[in-house]
C-alpha cells in the first residue's frame, strides 16, 4: 500500500527522476531476494542483457566515431542506470502480480491519484498566493507530486483506467474519483493529457458497447448510441463553425489552465506547437537522429549530444517511440513495441487473470497514447504496469494459480479498500 501511494511522486534531482517509491521498491526487492522468493523470468532477463550490451557498445564505441561528439562517461552511466531501474520495476511488477498483491497495489495508486486530484481542485479555486509552488508548474499548471505536468496528466488517466472497473471500490467512491481524475487532467493544462483523455473516454464508451460480459441491455445500449450521435453532432457543428470554437475558447480564458488548452479549439496544429510546446522541433530532431543511425541507434548517454551536433537543438524527443527508436535502433524498438501490442491484444489463457489483464491493458494503452507527446521510456509506472501485464500471461500459462501454496493473481483480502 505504501508503494502504491509513493508511485504518485517523482522529483528531479541531479539529473535523475527520483521517487519515494524507489526506496520502497528497493526494500521489497531486498526482502524478496534475501528470502529466496524472487522470480526471474529468464527470457525477459536475457533480452535486457542483450539490450544492455547493444546500447552500451553503440553509445560507448560506435556513436562517438560516427558523430562529432565528446563521450561523457557520467551521462552514459546516468542513462543506463535509468534503463536498469526501469527493468527492476518491470521485474517488481511480475513478482508483485505473482504474490497476488497487484490489485491492491494498483487500487491504492489510483485512489491516491484521485486524492491528489481532489487537492488540486481545491487549491486551484483558491487565490494564487495560497497555491504551493511544489504542486504547480508555471504558477497555474497543477502537477501534483510529479515533476512534469504532462507526465502527471498521463498518470492520472492511467489511474482512471485502473479504477474504472475495480469492483472492490464502491461505486459511491469510484465514480466521484473518476470525475476528479478527469478534472485534474484539465487542471494540469497538458495538451497531451487533454487529447489522451478524450481518446480514452471514447475508447471506454466503445468498449462498453461491444464487450460481451459487460454489455448493457438493449434499452441502455440505445440510449448510449443516441448520446454518442448527439455528441458527434455537437462536435461536427463546433468543427465546422470557427466562430463557435472561438467563443468556447474565449470562455476558457477565465481559467489559466484551460486558457492554455484553448488554442486546440481554434487551430489544432498551431495549438500543439504553441504555448511553450516545442513538439515539432523535438520530433524533428529525433527523426533526424533515426535517419542518421536507423539500424543500431545511438545508444545510451549520447542522444542529447548527437541532437545538438545534427540539428542544433539539445532536447529529448518528447515521444517514447521516437526516443527508443533513436537510442535502440528501429529493429529493436519495433520488436519491443510489437511485443507490447501483442500482450495487449492477446487474451491470457487463465480465466482468473482476465480482470487484472483488462485493467492493466487499458493502463498500458493510456501510457502508449501519452507516449506520443511525452518520453515515458524510463517511467517507472509504465514498466511496473507492463510487468503485471506480462505476469497475467506468464502465470496463467504456467497455472501458478492452481498450486496450493501460491496465491492466485486475483487473490487478495476480502475487505474493500475505499
Amino acid at each position: 500500500m505504501l508503494f502504491g501511494v509513493a508511485l504518485n511522486h517523482t522529483s528531479l534531482l541531479y539529473g535523475f527522476n527520483l521517487s519515494v517509491a524507489d526506496a520502497v521498491a528497493a526494500i521489497i526487492l531486498a526482502i524478496a531476494l534475501m528470502t529466496g522468493r524472487f522470480f526471474f523470468p529468464l527470457s525477459a532477463t536475457y533480452v535486457f542483457l542483450m539490450l544492455s550490451v547493444l546500447v552500451l557498445i553503440v553509445g560507448g564505441f560506435i556513436t562517438p566515431v560516427l558523430f562529432p561528439i565528446d563521450l561523457s562517461a557520467s551521462q552514459m552511466l546516468s542513462d543506463y542506470l535509468k534503463l536498469a531501474t526501469s527493468f527492476c520495476y518491470f521485474l517488481l511488477g511480475i513478482n508483485i502480480a505473482r504474490t497476488g498483491y497487484a490489485p491492491i497495489l494498483l487500487r491504492v495508486f489510483a485512489l491516491t491519484a484521485a486524492g491528489i486530484g481532489a487537492a488540486g481542485i481545491v487549491l486551484s479555486s483558491l487565490p494564487q498566493a495560497f497555491q504551493p509552488e511544489l504542486l504547480f508548474y508555471g504558477e497555474f499548471r497543477f502537477r501534483g507530486f510529479i515533476n512534469d505536468p504532462n507526465y502527471f496528466a498521463v498518470l492520472q488517466i492511467a489511474a482512471m483506467a485502473l479504477l474504472w472497473d475495480d469492483e472492490k471500490v464502491r461505486a459511491s467512491v469510484r465514480v466521484p474519483a473518476l470525475v476528479i481524475l478527469s478534472i485534474s487532467v484539465l487542471l494540469s493544462a497538458s495538451k497531451t493529457g487533454a487529447i489522451v483523455l478524450m481518446i480514452y473516454l471514447i475508447w471506454r464508451l466503445v468498449r462498453t458497447m461491444v464487450s460481451g460480459a459487460t454489455a448493457p441491455s438493449s434499452y441502455v445500449r440505445f440510449l448510449w448510441i443516441l448520446l454518442m450521435l448527439m455528441a458527434a453532432g455537437v462536435l461536427a457543428v463546433m468543427a465546422s463553425d470557427p466562430e463557435r470554437r472561438l467563443e468556447l475558447a474565449t470562455t476558457f480564458e477565465a481559467t489559466p489552465a484551460l486558457n492554455r488548452l484553448a488554442p486546440l479549439l481554434i487551430d489544432f496544429e498551431s495549438g500543439i506547437e504553441g504555448g511553450g510546446s516545442t513538439r515539432d522541433v523535438a520530433w524533428g530532431s529525433a527523426v533526424t537522429i533515426i535517419e542518421a543511425a536507423p539500424l543500431i541507434g545511438v545508444g545510451v548517454g549520447t542522444y542529447l549530444d548527437v541532437s545538438q551536433a545534427l540539428t542544433g537543438h539539445e532536447e529529448l524527443a518528447h515521444n517514447t517511440f521516437l526516443q527508443i527508436a533513436a537510442e535502440w535502433g528501429l529493429l529493436v524498438a519495433g520488436v519491443f513495441v510489437a511485443t507490447v501490442i501483442l500482450l495487449m491484444v492477446r487474451r491470457p489463457s487463465g480465466v482468473d487473470t482476465m480482470h487484472l489483464w483488462l485493467k492493466n491493458r487499458d493502463a498500458v494503452l493510456v501510457m502508449l497514447m501519452g507516449s506520443m507527446g511525452v518520453s515515458l521510456n524510463n517511467a517507472r509506472q509504465f514498466w511496473l504496469i507492463l510487468g503485471i501485464l506480462v505476469a497475467t500471461h506468464l502465470f496463467a500459462s504456467l497455472n501458478y494459480g492452481a498450486k496450493p501454496k501460491t496465491r492466485s493473481l486475483q487473490d487478495e483480502p476480502t475487505h474493500n479498500v475505499t
